[in-house]
């Protein structure tokens, strides 16, 4: 099971109940690995120690891991831990730390293998998309250690903590600007994620900014359903349920390539000059078929954000008045390649 909770402030009493009835264990047999690298840019480090007395107080075990140790070191701590609890500070710093130590590049495997996800404030938007949103407004996160602002792509939307109504106008505007959604989340709320399904969870009502969810979210939650029986399911007399997905990788990984080359080349796409597309398309089937079902969603996760990055960097507006070049993006008034494929394996499994 895929657990993660995104949080403000860690597990106050509006939440808590919420995370701790999906643990498989009690709190005392959950080993905690507890990460405050983020505060050390911070002034007042007073909510580091509010948090680590929190998990102390509800009987969690709690080992303290500083992404500053050697990478063996982390890893290990990591691994031998049932919960990785991710807590708040500076989220560029975090970001920053998460790539030095090689945190990024083995943390979503752990948490497909069933360690479970906790973000405090920062650890919470590093599990998204995109950390830019740290910044949005000047007297937010100061942005001294990355210049790639992509996140861990745990989850497909960004996180605004502690949300209070004085934030509104500047996440209407800058959500304006981004290809992805935002959930903003008071101290009260937190969000829960598990396996291809999610929901706010604690006191009032959450805000939505940034992109809309997509019908495409209908999409990965029934892949996240499925059994491997399923999977291997045949669509039609070439390809299982399997393959349709591999091929939809194969799309994202071309497509983030190429999206930089169209707008800086000026020149349309190779594949709207044909219809011929057999060769990637076999190609991606090829390249994955060793793939698990958990590993090729998260292939498919990893390539869909760093796409949505490249479309961001153009921007929607650029894209739109060249529709000579990228009309093909937008597909309005038709049905979308995901959607097409949706029905497709719905049909097949009669879901």
């Amino acid at each position: 099971m895929k657990l993660l909770f995104l949080t403000s402030v860690g597990l106050p009493p509006e939440t808590r109940e919420y995370f701790l009835k999906e643990l498989p264990k009690k709190p005392e047999e959950m080993k905690v690995a507890f990460i405050p690298t983020a505060a050390d840019p911070e002034e007042n480090k007073g909510f580091v120690r509010a948090a680590y007395d929190e998990l102390v107080e509800l009987k969690f075990p709690v080992i303290q891991v500083d992404l500053k140790e050697s990478k063996e070191k982390v890893r290990t701590k990591l691994e031998k831990a049932d919960i990785i609890y991710i807590n708040g500070g500076n989220t560029f710093y975090l970001l920053d730390w998460a790539r030095k130590s090689g945190l990024d590049t083995y943390l979503p495997k752990l948490i497909n293998n069933g360690k479970v996800y906790l973000g405090v404030s920062a650890g919470s938007i590093l599990a998204g998309p995109d950390i830019a949103i740290s910044g949005w407004d000047p007297s937010w996160d100061k942005n001294d250690y990355v210049s790639d602002t992509t996140g861990l792509n745990l989850v497909q939307f960004a996180v605004s903590p502690h949300y209070t109504e004085k934030e509104r106008q500047v996440l209407e505007k800058e959500g304006r600007k981004v290809t992805f959604p935002v959930i903003a989340i008071s101290d009260e709320q937190a969000i829960l994620v598990k396996d291809g399904s999610w929901k706010v969870v604690g006191k009032g009502k959450p805000e939505f900014y940034g992109a809309k969810f997509s019908n495409d979210d209908d999409f990965y939650r029934l892949l996240e359903s499925l059994t491997d029986n399923e999977w291997n399911t045949r669509v039609d007399d070439m390809w299982t349920v399997k393959n349709v997905v591999a091929h939809l990788v194969g799309w994202e990984e071309e497509l983030s390539k190429l999206l930089p080359q169209i707008w800086k080349n000026q020149e349309k796409p190779w594949f709207t000059e044909t219809n011929n597309w057999d060769e990637l398309n076999e190609k991606s089937t090829d390249k994955f078929k060793g793939f698990t079902p958990r590993q090729l969603l998260d292939e498919w996760y990893k390539w869909q954000g760093k796409l949505m990055k490249e479309a961001e960097k153009i921007g929607e507006n650029n894209m739109r008045s060249r529709p000579d070049l990228f009309g093909w993006w937008f597909e309005e008034g038709e049905e979308s390649h995901y959607q097409t494929h949706y029905k497709q394996i719905r049909k097949a499994l009669n879901k």
